[in-house]
């Protein structure tokens, strides 16, 4: 069991180091578009204390234990997630994604949900299958706590959006047409 923790951590700790090769910028701010919450709850002392660098700067309680055991049992974190995970906007209108949560995360559109780019993670939830494409650009769909993205013009239709890092966090958008 510890070393599938260490495991974890790792995977984590690459991630966040991948990461670090380049990050989201903030949005300009147009106050009427739909927001999705980026949302953990991670116990900075835990994370830090596994060696996820950075591991967390956020007020959340959950220890990096316990979700590492949620994970196990459940293969996703409840407290680990977009907000909403389902929405819809009107074709033109922005779509935002802020970062409230102590972790980097990312929004990320994906053709399929399924497994993340940290590959010690899929193992651990036991997803398979290619990675996404968007693992090419993983540095730069990096989102750093308190950071907003901004997209705009995206085409009508749906749109599935995952965390890489944590490929259970999942968000759908719905884009209707004028």
């Amino acid at each position: 069991m510890r070393s599938t923790r260490l495991t974890a951590a790792g995977a984590i700790t690459a991630a966040v180091v991948l990461g670090l090769a380049g990050t989201a910028t903030a949005h300009g701010g147009d106050d009427d578009a739909e927001t999705i919450r980026i949302q953990d709850d991670c116990d900075p002392k835990t994370f830090i204390d596994a060696g996820v660098p950075g591991g967390c700067v956020g007020d959340g309680d959950t220890t990096f234990e316990e979700l590492f055991e949620e994970l196990v049992e459940d293969g996703e974190h409840g407290k680990w997630r977009f907000h909403p995970d389902e929405t819809d906007i009107e074709h033109g209108e922005a779509l935002h994604a802020h970062n409230e949560g102590g972790e980097l995360h990312t929004f990320t559109e994906v053709d399929a949900f399924g497994p993340g780019c940290v590959p010690d993670i899929n193992a651990l939830l036991g997803l398979d299958g290619p990675l996404p494409a968007a693992c090419a650009e993983f540095g730069a769909e990096i989102m750093p706590p308190g950071v907003t993205i901004e997209l705009v013009n995206l085409t009508a239709g749906v749109h599935k959006f995952m965390c890489l890092i944590h490929p259970w966090m999942t968000s759908t958008v719905e884009v209707e047409d004028d």
